[in-house]
């Protein structure tokens, strides 16, 4: 079912006007990486967990490589464990290529998912159907997140989005370093990704309109009686 509808985000300039702080950290980053789940993490067996810590030490790990001059990892306050990854970037030494956000509306973020180079998704659990991953995949954007196959229904592995798999810090920090190393190839996934998008939520949205249309005929039938 798709949480985001995509035609409201259809082009670059509707969803980057007026973009206000976004832009101007686009401007500075050389790499802009964007995470905005929330903070969730002191529980790993939670289903809620997102694996933040993951994705920080994936990120300092990235970050000491140098493999760009300024890269930026895009957070947002929201979450019962904003303090805790707080802690965890102040402990790793990366606060100065990390950048807080408010907590915001949907409308305000993706202004700045649209200026983004990869959105960072879940590293604890894998999920195929979440907010933030239907976000990215809506504008276009390469997801790095946690995918396990043995998850998947055997007809789902072929035909399901694609996305630069990873869950340990060290496989994080290797598809950032990939993304940045071959940026073309990391944006034809993310267009791949909005095809399946916009196929699936075509196919639902159909799905549903035809279910609603025969319960109408059903009910005209039965008003006919």
């Amino acid at each position: 079912l798709p949480f985001v509808y995509g035609p409201a985000y259809k082009t670059g300039a509707q969803v980057t006007e007026d973009a206000g702080r976004f832009s101007d950290i686009r401007r500075e980053a050389s790499f802009m990486a964007f995470a905005h789940g929330r903070h969730f993490w002191a529980d790993s067996f939670d289903p809620n967990a997102k694996g933040n810590e993951r994705l920080i030490n994936g990120w300092a790990t990235f970050v000491a490589r140098e493999v760009t001059p300024n890269p930026f990892l895009i957070l947002f306050e929201y979450g019962p464990d904003v303090d805790r990854t707080k802690s965890l970037i102040s402990d790793l030494g990366c606060e100065e290529t990390v950048l807080w956000m408010e907590s915001m509306s949907r409308r305000e973020l993706m202004k700045g998912l649209a200026l983004s180079d990869v959105v960072c998704t879940n590293f604890e659990i894998s999920y195929l159907s979440s907010g933030v991953n239907f976000e990215a995949l809506s504008l276009s954007k390469p997801i790095i997140g946690y995918r396990s196959a043995q998850h998947l229904e055997e007809e789902l592995t072929e035909s399901i989005y694609p996305i630069l798999g990873a869950r340990e810090p060290e496989e994080i920090a290797d598809q950032l370093t990939w993304s940045v190393q071959f940026p073309d190839d990391a944006a034809k996934i993310g267009r791949a990704g909005k095809v399946w998008y916009e196929h699936e939520a075509e196919r639902c949205i159909s799905r549903y309109v035809n279910l609603l249309k025969a319960q109408r005929d059903l009910s005209s039938e039965s008003s006919d009686v």
